[in-house]
C-alpha cells in the first residue's frame, strides 16, 4: 500500500468517489462521504494514516502488475504509482496516486482484479460507453476523474490487466529478481504453482489488456471539485 505525508488528511482519488455520496435529499452528504470526512479528520488529528496498512495478497498480486505492465508491455507513460500529488489548487485537503501519466497529456490507471470482478469490469470497458463505466464502476471511474483534474490533463484511461498463461513463467522470474521496494509482498508471486495465480487462456474470450480512453467530462470534473471543496470546509473547520 501507498503510504506517505501527502496522503496523511487528505481525501485521495482512491476514496474521492465517496464525496459524490448523497442523503435521502438528493443535497446533503450521505453517511459514505460523512464517515469518510470524519476518518480524514481524525488523521489530522493524529497526524498518522488510519490505515493499518495490512498488505493482503490480492493487494500485492495488483501492485505487482503495475510493475508487469510497465515492464513487459509497451506503453508510452511514465510509471508513478509510488507517488502521490497533491492538487495544485486545492493541495491542503485533496492528493492522489496515479498509475501512469504521459505528462500534460492524460493519466492512467492499472486494475487487476481476480476473476469474478476482472470479467465485470473487462464486459464494461469493452461497452466503450462512459455513462454504463461511470453507474457500473463508480470508484475506479472517480479516481481517473480525480487524477485528471489533480495532473491537469483533459484525458484518463483505465486499463485492466490478467496475464495470459504463458506469461506466468516472466513474471514469477520478474517477481523472483525483484529488489524493489516491497519486494517481501512479491515473494509469494516467484514461489507460487503457477496454477494458483490468476490467468487467462491463451487466446480466449479475454485480451491480457483491456483499457478504455476516454475525455474526462468538464461537468464531472467541476462537480468533483465542487465536492471536495464543500467536504474540505467540513474538514477543516474548527
Amino acid at each position: 500500500m501507498i503510504h506517505n505525508e501527502n496522503r496523511i488528511g487528505h481525501f485521495t482519488s482512491s476514496n474521492i468517489w465517496k464525496l459524490l455520496t448523497l442523503a435521502k435529499d438528493g443535497v446533503s452528504f450521505g453517511a459514505p462521504a460523512l464517515g469518510y470526512i470524519e476518518e480524514k479528520r481524525m488523521e489530522r488529528r493524529l497526524g498518522k494514516s488510519i490505515e493499518k496498512g495490512a498488505t493482503s495478497r490480492d493487494m500485492s498480486w495488483g501492485q505487482f502488475m503495475e510493475i508487469v505492465v510497465f515492464e513487459l508491455l509497451d506503453l508510452s507513460y511514465d510509471l508513478t504509482s509510488k507517488a502521490t500529488d497533491l492538487h495544485p489548487k486545492y493541495g491542503d485537503v485533496w492528493a492522489g496516486s496515479k498509475d501512469l501519466i504521459v505528462p500534460g497529456v492524460k493519466i492512467a490507471d492499472i486494475k487487476a482484479f481476480q476473476y469474478k470482478k476482472f470479467c465485470l469490469y473487462a464486459d464494461c470497458l469493452m461497452q466503450k460507453d462512459l455513462n454504463l463505466f461511470k453507474t457500473t464502476f463508480p470508484e475506479e471511474y472517480w479516481q481517473l476523474v480525480s487524477n485528471a483534474c489533480i495532473n491537469k490533463v483533459r484525458r484518463a484511461e483505465a486499463i485492466l490487466y490478467m496475464p495470459y498463461e504463458s506469461e506466468i513463467p516472466a513474471i514469477q522470474k520478474l517477481a523472483s529478481d525483484y529488489d524493489g521496494e516491497g519486494w517481501q509482498y512479491y515473494k509469494f508471486i516467484a514461489d507460487a504453482d503457477p496454477k494458483d495465480l490468476p490467468s487467462l487462456k491463451d487466446n480466449g474470450y479475454y485480451s491480457n489488456i483491456t483499457s478504455f480512453e476516454f475525455e474526462v467530462p468538464a461537468d464531472d470534473v467541476v462537480l468533483l471539485t465542487k465536492k471536495v471543496i464543500e467536504a474540505g470546509k467540513l474538514l477543516t473547520a474548527a
